[in-house]
């Protein structure tokens, strides 16, 4: 397995607190070593990504995971975007409806979020298992 030369930068955009800290908890337990950013959905998105305003000095995400209840026009606008659609978006829901929605809109995986707090945090040990472990993040 490829050593990443430098910390992968994770960005989790969620509603809820909650999940934005038990999401960051497990990513920063991981082996490799990550740093997390989270912001909810009503943070200036496009400007963090694009690196603009208070941004310029943030690189851009390595991985996003995007709680879909508000972020359809976020992900739409990512990977409808050629400097963003190589970050591997992955969007959470509470929802299963939603899931031929966002695969339309080119998310990279579509993940239901258990309703525990344990079983969401069992599933991102196996999102960061595969997508940290696993898979081969595009360098930028």
């Amino acid at each position: 397995m490829e050593i990443p030369s430098r910390e992968r930068l994770i960005l989790i955009i969620d509603d809820r607190p909650d999940h934005r800290r038990t999401i960051a908890q497990v990513f920063q337990e991981s082996s490799l070593a990550v740093e997390i950013e989270t912001l909810s959905p009503d943070a200036p998105l496009l400007e963090r990504l694009h690196r603009q305003e208070n941004y310029s000095h943030r690189p851009r995400p390595d991985l996003i995971l995007l709680d879909i209840e508000r972020g359809y026009e976020l992900l739409q606008a990512i990977k409808a975007d050629p400097t963003l659609r190589r970050i591997p978006t992955i969007v959470l829901s509470t929802k299963g409806e939603q899931a031929l929605n966002s695969y339309q809109l080119q998310c990279n995986s579509y993940v239901i979020k258990p309703e525990s707090l344990t079983q969401l945090m069992a599933t991102i040990r196996t999102i960061e298992s595969f997508w940290l472990h696993i898979v081969t993040l595009p360098q930028e």
